[in-house]
């Protein structure tokens, strides 16, 4: 089966029968929680009248890199139901926690991808 999925992507085992999506939801709810993280941080460089570009360009040379190319992503279809899902089905603290309840308060995100939340955030 490797050899098969390998063209789909990089195979990474990860233990039995529950591991892999398990480890899904732990990749996924760190995405998204990334998404939201530079959604604020955007939101914050607006109040302080800092220019998107300087502050993406900042952000995304950073630890924070890949959660600006997500945020900023056009070719992605992530529906934010899907996001709010597996934050649900990944339980989490108090971060993820408040990362789903801002999702679930824009239901007319649900079907959109998941960087629409950075421009809801922003307003």
């Amino acid at each position: 089966m490797q050899p098969v999925l390998g063209h789909l992507g990089t195979v990474v085992r990860c233990g039995g029968p529950g591991s892999g999506a398990a480890l899904k939801l732990v990749v996924m709810s760190a995405m998204v929680g990334g998404v939201a993280v530079v959604a604020e941080a955007l939101a914050v460089a607006d109040s302080l009248g800092l220019p998107e570009e300087l502050t993406l360009g900042v952000l995304a040379k950073g630890p924070l890199g890949g959660a600006v190319a997500r945020a900023r992503a056009l070719d992605s279809e992530f529906p934010v139901r899907l996001a709010a899902k597996d934050l649900a089905l990944a339980g989490g603290g108090p971060v993820l926690t408040a990362v789903r309840e801002l999702l679930l308060a824009h239901p007319d995100l649900a079907e959109q991808d998941l960087a629409r939340v950075v421009d809801a955030v922003r307003r």
